[in-house]
């Protein structure tokens, strides 16, 4: 979106960028990845291939497999079994003296274990938990479990729901959650408090992240590179990392100080402002909007965001006429090629203020902040990607809060735009499709209103031996746009054979080919979706 203004509305457009707008929360550091911490120890035993957590209970390593807990002396022999009644266990934390919580993923319930006699009760039922109003509540019901922790007074579970994946601070008395935060990637399978902070163990990208005590999650993060993690024992001077993967534990020496140092604020930087010419000519506008950050745990936010943005500058639409609402304002600078671009992509932080503003930019146009008025013969392209809640009503997030289906479409139906065409790989998307739906939208989803949507599970790529992970709806939706996925394999959309792509031929392409759990929605009453052409 490259602009130009007058020097009194570049500095209004800066000021705003810079943040100086009432109410703008500051803006967050990118995540600084570190080094890989040096390998102190290395041990290898065949039992450990059967575990499937570990952690740390009045001084003792502990190993959960099916129906079994397990003590571990220093080099990772089994010293003692018991029989305990859990065949899914999800993450071993302290608990009281002499007592540990155990997870039971198969029924998501929680379970105080005697360390001495193996005897169990029940701790939480988390399928009957009262969540209250709290952000994607039932998710405490409905996910999976995969670990636990305690504090001394709350018990801490991560439920596993694609973007809908979460941490939860339940008080055991009331069964009542009192917390909640997104978690850190969709496979928290560890969790450990020390020194007031609750430690986790994002095992899809192999990282132990941070949270503080008001549940918020530092963008800093440790790489551990240890295949398939499952468990963690955090001590002063090491981390114990299980991997049954390898049938062993790895013993690090990171520096956890770095995890809670001070962070740095960045500067939103505005690109060269540049508002379109007066035409009578129709334009092809885009919206992209997407809340959360690759910081975050999921570098697809970022990974989506530039290759959606990208492909719709090689199928003809104008950097003039998109517009990019992403994290806080600020770029992600990706070591991957395939997720930078050669001039700044975001305009304006994703908050719900910008969000309004940046509608309203479109509906009456604003030069203060170099967004075109959209006319009657013109077409808009809105694509969305955060976490989401509800189911109907439905919600998507923002950095400083949620942006609710009524309000969001209430906007968008002022915009005298001649056809409108709208793609949200949030959890809960299908509650949107109501209130969307006018004679001129075609509205496709990742989900149900009453469905989590999911990151991809195979369509994913590998750059200097990291991970580069999609939404699985993006993966195909994103793919059919540019004609060929993220690693230049060919993907005809074209369904019709007329050398053009649709909204409506995106939709399906994705919808042949995605697999997770979800059941992608359409909605083209008014066949919309066949005339709204992307490339």
């Amino acid at each position: 979106m490259h602009r130009v203004l007058g020097c009194s509305s570049v500095l209004i457009a800066l000021l705003i960028l810079a943040g100086v707008v009432a109410g703008a929360p500051p803006p967050v550091t990118p995540r600084v990845n570190l080094p890989a911490t040096p390998l102190l120890r290395k041990i290898t035993n065949p039992s450990l291939s059967n575990l499937v957590a570990m952690g740390e209970v009045d001084g003792q390593v502990f190993g959960a497999a099916r129906n079994q807990l397990v003590t571990l002396d220093q080099d990772g022999r089994i010293t003692k079994s018991m029989a305990i009644p859990i065949e899914q266990p999800a993450g071993i934390s302290a608990y009281t003296t002499g007592r540990a919580i155990i997870g039971d993923c198969g029924n998501n319930a929680v379970f105080s274990v005697d360390i001495g006699s193996g005897r169990t009760d029940r701790v939480l039922d988390l399928r009957s938990t009262d969540y209250g109003s709290l952000m994607a509540g039932d998710v405490v019901r409905s996910g999976r479990l995969s670990s636990v922790a305690f504090d001394g007074r709350c018990v801490y579970v991560a439920m596993s729901a694609g973007y809908s994946s979460s941490i939860f601070a339940v008080d055991p008395a009331s069964n009542r959650a009192v917390m909640q935060a997104w978690s850190p990637g969709d496979r928290p399978m560890a969790m450990q408090f020390a020194g007031g902070n609750l430690y986790v163990l994002d095992a899809e990208n192999s990282q132990l992240r941070l949270f503080d005590s008001a549940l918020r999650l530092k963008t800093k993060a440790i790489d551990l590179q240890a295949p398939d993690p499952m468990g963690i024992v955090i001590r002063d001077n090491e981390v114990r990392v299980l991997t049954p993967s390898d049938r062993s534990i790895r013993i690090l020496k990171p520096d956890l100080k770095v995890l809670i140092a001070p962070q740095l604020v960045p500067i939103w930087k505005a690109k060269d402002i540049v508002i379109g010419p007066i035409t009578t000519l129709a334009r092809d506008y885009a919206l992209l909007i997407c809340g959360d950050v690759a910081e975050s745990g999921y570098d697809e936010f970022w990974n989506d965001t530039v290759w959606m943005y990208k492909a719709l500058l090689a199928a003809g639409y104008k950097e003039n006429n998109i517009y990019v609402l992403y994290g806080w304002g600020n770029d992600y600078p990706s070591a991957n090629p395939n997720y930078r671009h050669t001039s700044k992509v975001t305009d304006f932080p994703a908050t719900v203020a910008w969000v309004n503003k940046v509608l309203s930019g479109l509906k009456n146009g604003d030069p203060s902040i170099g967004v075109n008025k959209i006319t009657s013969i013109d077409s808009l392209f809105v694509w969305v990607f955060d976490h989401g809640g509800g189911g109907n009503p439905a919600y998507f997030c923002l950095r400083d809060g949620v942006c609710c289906d009524s309000d969001f479409a209430s906007r968008l139906n002022l915009l005298a735009c001649k056809e409108r065409a709208i793609f949200m790989q949030q959890c809960r998307s299908g509650g949107f499709v109501d209130d969307l739906q006018n004679g001129k939208s075609f509205i496709s989803t990742a989900c149900m209103s009453n469905e989590n949507a999911h990151r991809a599970d195979l369509e994913q790529e590998t750059y200097n031996g990291v991970k580069c992970h999609h939404g699985e709806y993006n993966y195909y939706v994103i793919s059919a746009l540019a004609g060929k996925t993220i690693t230049e394999t060919s993907a005809n959309a074209d369904s019709n054979g007329d050398g053009k792509i649709s909204a409506k031929e995106m939709h399906t392409f994705m919808a042949a080919r995605e697999n997770q759990s979800e059941h992608p929605q359409m909605w083209d009453s008014y066949e919309v979706g066949g005339a709204f052409l992307v490339r």
